[in-house]
C-alpha cells in the first residue's frame, strides 16, 4: 500500500488533533484515503495488513493512524469478513467499529411506495424497494 509523506503526515495529525472516537472517524473519511483503499485493496489484503500490523508492539502516530485507516475501510467495505479483523487492538478500535456499522447501516435507502400519490392502494401488496449502498 503506497502513501505518499504528506499523505501519512495528514492521516498523523487528524489522529493527533481528534479527540473523541467519533471526531477521528469522521476526519479519516473525509480525507477520501477510504474510498481509495477499498478501490485498490481486496478484503483479504486488508485483513492480512490489519493483523500484520497490529501485531507489532510499538506504534507511531502514522501507524496508529494507518491502522484506524484500515479499521475504517474494513468495516465500510460490507463484507462478510469484516468482523475477522479484531477492534480490541485499538484503543478506540470497539467504538470505531461501532461508528462504521451503525453508519453503514443508516446509508442504506428505503423506500416504501410513492407519499405523492394522494391515492392509496387498498388491498395487494404495497410498493415496497429496498436500495442498500
Amino acid at each position: 500500500m503506497t502513501f505518499r509523506r504528506n499523505e501519512l503526515r495528514q492521516l498523523a495529525e487528524v489522529f493527533v488533533i481528534a479527540n473523541t472516537p467519533r471526531s477521528l472517524y469522521t476526519e479519516i473519511l473525509a480525507t477520501g484515503y477510504v474510498n481509495r483503499v477499498l478501490k485498490t485493496y481486496s478484503i483479504d489484503n486488508l485483513l492480512a495488513l490489519y493483523s500484520r500490523v497490529t501485531a507489532k508492539p510499538n506504534r507511531s502516530e502514522v501507524t496508529a493512524a494507518f491502522l484506524y485507516l484500515l479499521l475504517i475501510s474494513i468495516y465500510k467495505s460490507g463484507s462478510s469478513k469484516m468482523n475477522e479483523a479484531d477492534s480490541s487492538c485499538l484503543d478506540w478500535g470497539p467504538l470505531i467499529q461501532t461508528l462504521a456499522q451503525s453508519n453503514s447501516a443508516s446509508s442504506q435507502i428505503i423506500s416504501l411506495g410513492d407519499f405523492n400519490n394522494q391515492n392509496p392502494q387498498i388491498g395487494g401488496r404495497p410498493n415496497v424497494t429496498i436500495a442498500i449502498n
